[in-house]
């Protein structure tokens, strides 16, 4: 290695640090609306107190206690606001360039370590979650500097400053990730295959001390408020697919599946099927990885690195924890280190056997690794992705909305409705609770409810209530959620439309007009919706659309017409 080599290293060190930091603040400035999952979660932090926010949440959510209360001091001290809500994902996916550079130092060479910082400073899916209300980004940086901590330990195990950093970043990793449980349990075995710390009566006291005291506090938080959520009826039927049940059919072909979009995410990004099939390539430089962790490293790092996502596997094999891209994402810095170490060396060792260019061999792999992620990062940076992006059809509703109008809430758009149409300075917190109830899997506008097996009629006539000098109605189920065996049928019950489209005609005053606003729908939804009330008198005066939503607004008894806006 020449002497200027380590400053090129250090300087493509830091162009990922701040590419990925680029890529990361620019997804955060678009100042997208909250989905429907962010919605829901961000309904239970804006009308709770921190000791409301330490029991099972409502609308079906479950997240980390220390998550929760620190998106709750957020917004006690900058107000409810997307951006509050997100500042924490953000700070976490920035902050995990830099812890993630020192894990990769401390694994890799100079080259690996940088081409690892930069798949992370790409990836799509850690992009993505440092810009989003859910704790699946700080699961990845906790993951790291845990791992980090671990790997001090095995340095030094006599020093008392190692152990006290241990002591404090376990304890907190249990409380603010639910995924920490995985790591957590490797690190314990990590350092147990550790002869120095296993033959040491210090040693052991110490891993007893760091590692038990944070797995009781991971129980305290998993009975106190995970529970409801893993017994959650609705919760492990959405999540059935994700569970790899040995000896069900098809077990391999899912297994495989599973497989390619737990590497995909991280390492590849979504557009269609061939990316899982493509990303399964990685599972070659994965395995030769782990062989040369093992060679360098030995036990404890194997251990360290591979335990996390084989506690996952079986936890899914068990039924307790899903094998799916979001819910994995705690091991990408890990799989990382893994597949980068294997993409470098197994190249090499394949031209000893063939003869042919290293690079023959490893040009595809580092297309797949940089080449398509970087471009979707590109598409993003200049156009950032807007899924159910109602914000802005709500501004058009509240600008156009007459006295006496009535307002119809597709029931999957509830959440978004309550958050966005709550003044958060005065929240009417019983009309939020209200609307959480009823979008929830007990609830009457349950936005997943599985099919009636009959005719809709008559239904949701008590959920109709005042609003701003109009009439707010919420949509009942359309029937199209999964059962024990399907996803879900594709249009709705029958009669459900009928039902819609007769709820919003009785509701509109005279010479008032109707709002429809939908998120999350299918083609079918809409179009059959739309003719009940056109075949009851209504009038399409109004069309806005946006990704995955959608306002419209029909006149009933002569109500003037509203031109589109684009």
């Amino acid at each position: 290695m020449t002497e200027g080599s380590p400053r090129l290293w250090r300087a493509l060190a830091w162009a990922a640090i701040i590419t990925g930091a680029i890529l990361r603040i620019r997804a955060y400035a678009a100042h997208r609306t909250l989905w429907l999952d962010e919605a829901m979660l961000s309904l239970n932090i804006a009308s709770r107190g921190f000791v409301e926010l330490s029991r099972p949440l409502s609308t079906n959510q479950a997240a980390p206690i220390v998550f929760l209360w620190i998106e709750r001091l957020a917004i006690l001290v900058a107000g409810v606001g997307e951006q509050t809500l997100r500042f924490f994902p953000l700070l976490t996916g920035l902050a995990l360039l830099v812890v993630f550079r020192r894990l990769a130092e401390r694994l890799l060479d100079s080259p690996g370590a940088v081409l690892a910082l930069w798949c992370v400073a790409l990836s799509p899916a850690l992009i993505y979650y440092s810009n989003e209300v859910k704790p699946y980004g700080s699961d990845a940086f906790l993951a790291t500097v845990l791992m980090l901590a671990i790997l001090g330990v095995i340095r030094a195990p006599r020093a008392v400053q190692a152990w006290r950093r241990l002591d404090a970043v376990s304890a907190f990793a249990a409380l603010a990730s639910i995924a920490s449980i995985f790591v957590l349990v490797a690190s314990f075995g990590a350092l147990a295959a550790d002869r120095r710390i296993r033959a040491d009566r210090e040693g052991r006291r110490e891993t007893l001390l760091a590692l038990g005291s944070a797995l009781a506090l991971f129980a305290i938080a998993f009975f106190r408020s995970y529970t409801a959520a893993a017994e959650d009826d609705y919760l492990r039927l959405f999540w059935e697919p994700s569970f790899l049940t040995p000896f069900r059919e098809g077990f391999f072909s899912h297994a495989w599946y599973a497989a390619g979009t737990v590497l995909e995410a991280p390492f590849v990004g979504s557009g269609g099927l061939w990316r899982d099939k493509a990303s399964l390539v990685l599972i070659i430089p994965l395995g030769w990885g782990i062989r040369i962790m093992w060679r360098r490293w030995g036990g404890p790092v194997v251990v360290l690195l591979v335990g996390p996502m084989a506690l996952a596997l079986v936890a899914s094999v068990l039924r307790r924890y899903p094998f799916a891209p979001r819910l994995m994402l705690f091991w990408a810095p890990a799989a990382t280190i893994l597949v980068t170490a294997g993409l470098l060396d197994l190249p090499e060792r394949l031209r000893h056997l063939t003869r042919w260019s290293a690079r023959i061999f490893a040009t595809p792999l580092v297309a797949i690794f940089l080449v398509l992620p970087a471009l979707g990062d590109l598409r993003h940076l200049v156009s950032p992705d807007r899924p159910q992006d109602l914000a802005p059809l709500f501004r058009i509703l509240e600008e156009g909305r007459r006295p006496g109008d009535a307002v119809y809430v597709f029931n999957r758009s509830v959440p978004a409705w309550a958050y966005y149409t709550t003044d958060w300075r005065h929240p009417d917190l019983d009309r939020v609770r209200l609307l959480e109830t009823l979008v929830s899997s007990t609830g009457q506008a349950f936005r997943a409810a599985p099919s009636r097996g009959h005719r809709v009629f008559g239904e949701g006539d008590n959920l109709v209530f005042p609003y701003h000098g109009g009439t707010e109605i919420v949509g009942v189920p359309t029937g199209q959620g999964p059962t024990p065996r399907s996803r879900g049928q594709l249009s709705p019950d029958p009669g459900w439309e009928e039902n819609e489209a007769e709820r919003l005609r009785s509701a509109v005053g005279t010479g008032a007009s109707g709002w429809v606003i939908l998120s999350f729908y299918q083609d079918e939804v809409v179009g059959t919706l739309t003719a009940a009330i056109e075949a009851r008198g209504g009038k399409l005066s109004g069309r806005w659309s946006a990704q995955d939503a959608l306002l419209l607004r029909f006149s009933f008894n002569g109500g003037g017409d509203l031109a589109d806006t684009p």
